[in-house]
């Protein structure tokens, strides 16, 4: 009897073990079957997205989910009965990026990414324009110094996988020095003409009627600029030979606004105290009557000098990257390179 009873016990076991791992097979596949239908479903949801202008917090998720990283605005486009998605990620004083997406079948696909610096400056936006017969996109933004700085217009023409840019420099807030425009933008008219009408209505860019004809930042700079006309290529030219500056005291300070972060270099003699700008002049301060000279202006923002020193009471060497470029005399207001330019 107690036989039969054991042999009764292990079938209900094995029964009741079978049933088990059948339930747990149908959980299971229920389980996968629901995947599966949530799958589809967030696939007809992006095609259905895709079928229509989407909201910003749509772009948002669509390029959040693609590359993990926080979006701060996006903007949509159509253009041939193709879908875009303009997606920024900026990161503040550091590198931002720009995620550009097509559709596909319902999906989204990379179409390029765009990487630019604007260390203490500031980003514009984004916007799709169309020049001439492309999709082109937008985008402006600064980079500055605690004084000088510069800000830049660009073009990315979406069909030819091209790139502009436009830019300028000087102070910050009113750059006023245009760059050098590429060889690619001057055969890109449609392009110049886009980037010259943002140019004009950009309130950053110094206009000529922006400031009073006695400013006196403006006046001593242009006069210098002026005055010494082609005085870098002569210098640069003709090593060890002097040349004459043409520049004359201020009465007024006019570089008292620069504050002693904007100062990259500065020395002292017992006639002189020199002082070099952040991408900008030199100039020196002359002890016995208090005036101010403004000695040297750097062929662009980028050639600022970065160091100073006496060799006497009245002579500066002007130093950029550890290579001693020019040697001024200050009484005398004469300047020869001691260096050919090859710092970059």
């Amino acid at each position: 009897m107690k036989k039969f009873f054991l042999i009764i016990s292990l079938f209900c076991f094995f029964c009741c073990n079978e049933n088990k791992k059948s339930e747990n097979q149908q959980i299971e596949n229920r389980q996968l079957e629901n995947n599966a239908n949530e799958i589809k479903q967030k696939e007809t949801q992006l095609i259905s997205d895709t079928s229509q202008p989407l909201s910003l917090k749509q772009m948002k998720n669509i390029v959040e989910n693609i590359y993990m990283r926080r979006v701060d605005t996006a903007v949509y486009y159509e253009f041939n009965n193709e879908k875009y998605i303009a997606a920024v990620h900026d990161e503040n004083f550091e590198t931002s990026t720009i995620y550009l997406l097509y559709e596909f079948g319902g999906t989204w696909q990379e179409k390029k990414v765009l990487e630019f610096e604007h260390y203490l400056g500031d980003f514009f936006g984004i916007s799709f324009e169309e020049i001439g017969n492309s999709l082109c996109l937008y985008y402006s933004y600064t980079e500055n110094g605690n004084v000088l700085g510069s800000i830049f217009f660009n073009v990315y023409d979406v069909n030819k996988n091209k790139s502009y840019e436009l830019s300028f420099s000087g102070p910050v807030g009113s750059y006023n020095y245009l760059d050098e425009i590429s060889n690619d933008l001057k055969k890109n008219p449609a392009v110049l003409s886009f980037l010259r009408k943002k140019v004009k209505e950009s309130p950053l860019v110094e206009k000529v009627s922006d400031k009073e004809n006695d400013n006196y930042h403006n006046n001593y700079q242009k006069e210098w600029y002026i005055s010494n006309d082609r005085i870098h290529y002569k210098v640069n030219d003709n090593l060890y030979v002097w040349y004459p500056i043409n520049t004359k005291e201020y009465e007024r300070n006019e570089f008292a606004e620069y504050d002693k972060y904007s100062i990259s270099a500065k020395t002292d003699s017992k006639k002189y105290r020199v002082f070099s700008i952040f991408k900008g002049e030199v100039f020196a301060f002359k002890k016995s009557n208090k005036k101010y000279i403004p000695l040297w202006e750097p062929e662009n923002v980028y050639e600022w000098i970065d160091s100073l020193r006496m060799i006497n009471s009245n002579t500066v060497i002007l130093t950029k990257s550890g290579v001693d470029l020019y040697e001024i005399n200050i009484d005398e207001l004469k300047v020869r390179a001691l260096s050919k330019k090859n710092l970059y």
